[in-house]
């Protein structure tokens, strides 16, 4: 869909830009703050705003996701069984009577997808400091 394309090219820039940041805030201060604008900047250290912008988009997008997968049926998606129905095979094979994953099994999944933990890995950093430091 045409939301979805908007949605994956907002997605890339905000991921290319944070990779950029992190780049710049390897240099020395004065080019880092010589570089980034004022808007983007933050007290604590070059870029602070900006990252922390990147970083409520990603945890939103997780938490988001978190909050739909137990209702999205991930197993309609399995091209085993999809193949399965479409090829005939001498057992026939009814579509309901195949497995379907209950919503903690689909939680569980999302939670231990190796994509959903490098994102949860991405951002828990950010919020450990955040936390840690408000204390």
């Amino acid at each position: 869909s045409r939301l979805a394309s908007w949605y994956s090219i907002f997605m890339m820039f905000v991921i290319v830009g944070n990779l950029a940041l992190i780049v710049v805030q390897s240099f020395p201060e004065s080019t880092c703050r010589d570089v980034i604008p004022a808007a983007l900047d933050g007290i604590h250290e070059c870029g602070f705003a900006f990252q922390a912008w990147c970083i409520m988009v990603f945890s939103a997008e997780y938490v988001v996701k978190l909050l739909c997968c137990p209702f999205v049926r991930i197993e309609l998606f399995d091209q085993e069984l999809l193949l399965s129905q479409a090829i005939p095979s001498s057992e026939p094979r009814n579509f309901a009577e195949s497995e379907t994953l209950g919503p903690l099994q689909r939680v569980m999944r999302f939670v231990f997808g190796p994509a959903n933990i490098i994102d949860l890995i991405s951002i828990l950093p950010w919020w450990i400091t955040v936390v840690a430091g408000t204390l």
